[in-house]
């Protein structure tokens, strides 16, 4: 979520099913994440546009601490800090000769849930 990605072009290698890796994995677990600094989670959201079925900034939700607390916790589970880097991962995969980069794509919307 907020970090960019990239299109590849596989080299087809049937050893390896013409296939590649499709993400750079986590760097915290869910339960890590979700216990991250505060400043740390505002910090690395603030920029991003996220849809999700609840909108936290309605009136109706904003009273509700539980079910906002419960929102931040899935967000901070998912927000770009949980996650790797892509860019090191692709150029492996480049370097060995499995695909190739095309095009690098950088989000303009996330949508959650």
């Amino acid at each position: 979520m907020g970090d960019s990605s990239w299109v590849l072009a596989g080299a087809g290698h049937a050893a390896l099913l013409a296939s590649a890796c499709h993400g750079a994995g986590r760097s915290l677990t869910r339960g890590r994440s979700a216990h991250a600094d505060e400043d740390v989670y505002r910090r690395a959201v603030e920029k991003l546009h996220v849809v999700t079925p609840l909108d936290p900034d309605a009136p109706h939700v904003r009273r509700r601490r539980d079910i906002l607390a419960k929102y931040h916790q899935r967000m901070k589970e998912e927000a770009p800090y949980a996650y790797k880097p892509i860019t090191p991962v692709v150029r492996s995969v480049e370097e060995a000769g499995i695909a190739r980069r095309v095009a690098r794509l950088w989000p303009l919307v996330t949508v959650k849930g």
